[in-house]
């Protein structure tokens, strides 16, 4: 009896799965394929995501205007594909997490590019750079355009300058942290 009933389970997990909806759908895909010429060319540009930048790190700078606490000199990054100023500035505000941010920041200035002065959301990223270096900069920036204009996005700027007053080693970002975070606040 048990036998049975594991029989009749299987049979019946193999006709569920024969009948399922994603080989419907999948066949749906392959039909329209078939039908139009360009078609599997655009839904895989559709379907795959688009790659970021390329960094390599190609030499050693002969001397860094700021010496690191190690007192190593930074490696100088190098694109393997040069971007436009439009494309690298996208990429630097899609980047998401330190180690991407620094990547696409880095690649973004060593192609010769600047950020401009009111641009927040950029400088906003550069707040999230591993270089405090960077992060004062941004610090900066952020400041004199608040002179300017308000703040867009003040409660993502409250929390990163907060972090940035946790867990900064050097205590000039910390303090530039704290006094821009009380002048927004």
């Amino acid at each position: 009896m048990q036998r049975d009933r594991r029989r009749g389970n299987r049979t019946r997990t193999q006709t569920y799965h024969a009948d399922s909806p994603t080989k419907a759908k999948k066949a749906r895909i392959g039909d329209a394929v078939e039908a139009k010429p360009g078609a599997l060319e655009a839904l895989k540009k559709a379907v795959e995501p688009e790659p970021l930048p390329r960094v390599i790190v190609d030499a050693v700078a002969p001397a860094p205007a700021e010496p690191s606490a190690d007192g190593d000199a930074k490696p100088v990054r190098k694109m393997a594909k040069k971007y436009s100023l439009e494309e690298m500035h996208a990429r630097l505000l899609k980047a998401q997490g330190s180690h991407a941010i620094t990547d696409a920041a880095e690649a973004f200035f060593y192609a010769g590019y600047a950020l401009e002065e009111d641009d927040q959301e950029g400088w906003l990223q550069l707040l999230e750079h591993r270089d405090e270096g960077r992060v004062r900069e941004a610090i900066e920036k952020l400041r004199k355009s608040f002179l300017r204009k308000p703040p867009r996005h003040k409660p993502l700027l409250q929390q990163r300058l907060r972090r940035i007053e946790d867990i900064a080693d050097e205590s000039a970002t910390r303090e530039a942290a704290s006094e821009l975070r009380k002048s927004v606040g």
